[in-house]
């Protein structure tokens, strides 16, 4: 089953790329300033103390905090669906389907005014999928058993409870590929986003965004390795747009 649990973090680390290349923004072009509480005192009445406004940021300006939900089970069969010929079996396939049913990952990206971006997965939301996953194996716990040609009422002749195996079962799953963190530096160029590490800048690969006041969208994956057929082109297709809203 480790083999088949990699695949999520294959998911999550595409994901993070394409967020990271999705949410880069223009600093260069952000010149609104919040009011500062002068500012707000000015304009104002002093009858009653009154927050300073927040200014609404300007269409277009990438620079702050964003946030969005994705299914997982999607993106991951979006790939896995194109791979029924790997060597799996019809009842594996089926069995696989189950046990990552339900599954969703919050993402956030932070574009700063220094040219870099901060994505990262939410802890809770990662926290959730692993709880999730222990469910939809408790659920079909008498089909995973017969993978390895035990039945429920064995476990226990392994020193096995219901709970113990489930934990032992994930034990072959690296959790903390669920709580991804990434910084990368970032350039705009009007609606093509790259992303790149620091003096590796390639101008052949970046995403294609959507930016309002209110909604960040990535809707088009470009780059060299990705042709009409291959497998990484059928996964961005399945999963674009991805829209994650300001906060």
């Amino acid at each position: 089953m480790k083999k088949r649990f990699s695949v999520i973090a294959l998911l999550l680390a595409v994901i993070m790329i394409a967020m990271c290349c999705v949410a880069c923004g223009d600093d260069a072009k952000n010149d609104s300033q919040l009011p500062t509480s002068s500012t707000a005192a000015d304009v104002l009445p002093t009858a009653a103390p009154t927050e300073a406004p927040t200014e609404a940021p300007a269409p277009g300006s990438i620079v702050g905090s964003w946030r969005g939900d994705f299914d997982l089970t999607k993106m991951m069969f979006a790939v896995m669906d194109s791979y029924e010929d790997s060597g799996l079996s019809e009842e594996q396939f089926n069995l696989i389907k189950k046990l990552y049913k339900d599954l969703s990952i919050t993402m956030t990206l932070e574009f700063k005014d220094d040219s870099t971006c901060v994505s990262a997965t939410d802890k809770a939301s990662a926290d959730a999928v692993i709880e999730q996953l222990k469910a939809n194996i408790k659920n079909n716990l008498g089909e995973v058993l017969s993978m390895y040609g035990v039945t429920e009422s064995e476990l226990a002749d392994y020193g096995y409870t219901t709970d113990t195996f489930v934990e032992s079962f994930l034990s072959e799953l690296d959790t903390d590929s669920f709580e991804v963190t990434a910084t990368s530096q970032y350039r705009l160029d009007g609606n093509k986003l790259y992303m790149y590490e620091e003096g590796n800048f390639d101008d052949s690969q970046y995403v294609i965004v959507d930016v309002t006041a209110s909604t960040l969208s990535i809707t088009d994956i470009v780059s060299p390795d990705i042709d009409d057929a291959g497998s990484y082109n059928i996964f961005s297709k399945a999963i674009l747009p991805m829209v994650f809203k300001r906060v």
